[in-house]
Order: structure tokens, then sequence, then C-alpha cells
């Protein structure tokens, strides 16, 4: 296969925008997204030309940049990208290649940019300290956005903009173009816009128009009438095991499963990259094959607990990670029995994590990452500090250094030291607080 550099030129002069209503020209519209993936070359020899990649598997994505702005080779700095690709108002795309910087012209990436991304894995970055737009200016003919609503049927989120849209595109996991048109069922395949899709499409004149995103909280009717049943799945599930649990609970009329896999609570599940990363691939490929079903998922994960198999230890290789008991002890035990609590046993290290601790960070991380394969949900268990566990009790956490720092600053007091056989009058209504 080979690709031509100069047909991406040439893209906004072949596919220009449609009438109002130009249903009788509707190849027009269905066109340019089927085809563009095509016209849009992932790697270039010495003299320009397109050459076919050697990377294993390779997939475009269309992606809401969620990270930092950044220079862009540190932003994609990973060997998984292949190229880049970014839709401009008039029509052409500006493109970055790692390995032919003389030929980009990409030097910078913002937050909340669409992208069309070139990789052989999933890929995400560090998240942006910003909030999402509120809104997106449209310029007759296409448009790449990121949506920044909250998610809606794909009829509710383009209300606003009904008059100007004439097909909107959203690249599904697997490569598949799904398509909105307004008042058109039988060609309109994409049911909901979720946060930060990104999207493709078509606009229409005479000048520019103003989507304003509803970020209006509402549960969504799948989740009023939710008949729910749990599963387990494991990196070393077959598609055939999958699909069998997944036929198993449609057949007893299941609406939504709730997911569990190793991250929902695993030390290492979260923290090594590799694991995380074979995880991820596994709730992709559990989540697509649920919604062909007409099911939902929503993933279960521990908030603030983690659980760690021998011989790792989380209190060594994070020193800064646990919350702290009154008396400075970290919390983080490897002596309670299944007797005590029944998700443990005795040898596993169960780390309790403070939420001003670096842990947040990556947490967030691996949830956006975990968001990007297409759940519909996540139920965050455990978001609280750990009174007591097992035979340890009277902990009052979380004493360290940024917890008890945040407790002065709600309460203009400091936290008391321990009392032998007092209660710490004041700590357990702080908790709290602190744990927000």
């Amino acid at each position: 296969m080979r690709w031509c550099l100069a047909s991406v030129y040439h893209y906004g002069a072949m596919h220009q925008p449609p009438p109002k209503r130009p249903w009788r020209h509707w190849a027009t519209a269905l066109l340019p997204p089927l085809a563009l993936l095509a016209t849009l070359p992932a790697c270039l020899s010495s003299d320009g030309t397109a050459v076919e990649s050697s990377a294993a598997t390779p997939a475009w994505r269309h992606v809401c940049y969620d990270g930092a702005e950044r220079p862009i080779g540190e932003a994609m700095d990973d060997g998984e990208i292949q190229a880049v690709y970014r839709l401009e108002a008039d029509q052409t795309f500006d493109r970055w290649f790692p390995d032919r910087l003389d030929l980009s012209t990409i030097t910078t990436v913002h937050p909340y940019e669409p992208l069309f991304v070139l990789a052989s894995a999933a890929i995400a970055w560090e998240p942006a300290d910003s909030v999402p737009p509120s809104a997106a200016s449209l310029a007759p003919g296409w448009n790449a956005v990121c949506y920044g609503g909250v998610t809606r049927p794909a009829a509710d989120a383009t209300a606003g903009i009904g008059d100007h849209l004439t097909i909107l595109y959203s690249l599904a996991t697997g490569g598949a173009w799904q398509r909105f048109a307004p008042g058109r069922p039988d060609v309109s395949n994409l049911a909901e816009l979720r946060p930060l899709d990104a999207v493709l499409l078509l606009a229409t004149g005479p000048g520019a128009t103003t989507w304003a995103f509803d970020s209006s909280f509402a549960w969504p009717d799948w989740a009023r009438r939710a008949r729910i049943a749990g599963a387990f799945f494991e990196p070393d599930d077959s598609d055939e095991d999958i699909e069998g649990t997944l036929d198993d609970l449609a057949s007893q009329g299941v609406s939504v499963v709730l997911a569990d896999s190793p991250w929902g609570s695993s030390y290492s599940a979260s923290v090594d990259d590799v694991e995380f990363s074979t995880i991820r691939e596994l709730v992709t490929t559990v989540t697509q094959k649920a919604h062909e079903r007409g099911l939902r998922v929503v993933m279960y994960q521990t908030g603030l607990e983690l659980i760690a198999e021998a011989p790792r230890d989380p209190g060594s290789e994070h020193p800064d990670w646990a919350q702290m008991s009154l008396d400075g002890q970290p919390i983080l035990f490897s002596d309670i029995s299944s007797e005590q609590e029944h998700w443990l046993k005795e040898g596993q290290r169960d780390i309790w994590l403070s939420p001003c601790s670096s842990y947040r960070d990556l947490s967030l991380a691996r949830v956006r990452e975990m968001a990007g394969t297409g759940i519909d949900g996540l139920w965050v268990d455990t978001v609280y500090l750990q009174h007591s566990i097992g035979d340890h009790e009277d902990l009052w956490p979380s004493t360290d250094a940024c917890s008890a720092a945040a407790f002065q600053s709600t309460t203009g007091l400091s936290v008391p030291p321990p009392r032998t056989g007092t209660t710490p009058a004041g700590i357990a209504g702080s908790s709290g607080g602190m744990s927000r």
C-alpha cells in the first residue's frame, strides 16, 4: 500500500461542502470521512514519498488531546506513534512525523485539540490542569471538534447547531466511522456523544456558528432502567470466554455489566505500565463485545485502596503514598486475614492511599486511559480515609504532610498528637473534609 502526500494538500479543494440539505448529494457528505484516513501517509521516505509502515498493526485514532500545551515531540514521546495530523480551518492538514521533522508542520499541541493519530497501541497523556471547552466555533466546511459536553444522545447534543449541521462522524474503536445526520435515522448509527469525544462534522454557511456544549449532568436513560450483574475478566480470557460470559448475561435480561478486572484493586495493575496496558486492551475488547450485544459496561475500581502481592511492597516503592495514622504510621498492613476482611488474605499488603499524594495524578491518568476504551461508566469504591481495618482500629487518618496542611487550612488548627486512652476529638469530623 502507498499513500500520496499531495492528496492531503488537495483534500479541501476536492471535497467542498454541499448545499444546506444536500440529500441528493449524499455521497459527497459520506465520502470524505470514509476516504480521509487513506489520504494521510504514516511514514515518509528520504525523498518525501509515502512508504508503508512496518510497525505491528498500526491503526488510526481520532482523539481529543487532553494533555498540557507542549512541544509535539515531547507530548508524543511514545514509540508507538507514527504520525499525527491536525485539520485546519482552511481544510488542509498540518502534520508531524517523529522521524521526519523536516516535513513536519506541527510544532506545538494545545489542550483539547482533536488529532488524527496513527499508532500501534492505545495512547494517553498526563492530563492538563484545565477544564474542557464549553463551546466550539464552526466554520463552513469540515470541522474537527473535541466535544466538551456530558453524555447525550447525538440528536440532543447537536440540537443547538441543527440548522448548520449536515453530518457528524466519530471514529469508533476498531477503525469504523459512525455517523449522525439530523433527521436521517436511516443513515445514522451514532447513538450518543460522550465527554471528550473527537468528532468530524460538516457545517454549512453562510457564516461561522458556535456549538455550545451542555455540561449539566443528567443520568442517561440506560442508567435509570439498569438491570445489573457483575463479571470478572482477566487478561488470559479468550474471545470465546468473554463472549460466553456476555451471552449468558444477555440471556438473563441484564442490561449493564459491572465489570471487574485486576485493575480494580491490584497494586501492580495500577502501577506497572505493561500490566495496565494489557488490562486496558482487555477492557477495550470486553466493551466492544458488550456493546455488540446491547450491553453497557461499568468498570469497578477502588479509589484509595490497593492490594499488593508479595514480594511487592508499596511502602518502600512509594513511601509518600500511604495515609498516615495519628501516631504517624503508614496505613499499610499485611496481617489481615479473610476472616477479618473478606476481600483480603494474610500476606497481601493492603495500602490505603492519601488523596494528597502523588498517587492522585497516577490514578486520574489511569482513569482517563480506561475511559478511552469506550466504557459507559466507572464505579469508584473505597474513596475514604480508613479509620479501622482488621484488628487495626482508631487509626484516625490522615496525618501525612499534605492532609495535615489541608486540615489546618480548613479549621485553623494543627493535627493534635495522639493521647493514650483518649479519642482524638476533632479528627473524626475532619477526615471527610481532607478526602474531598
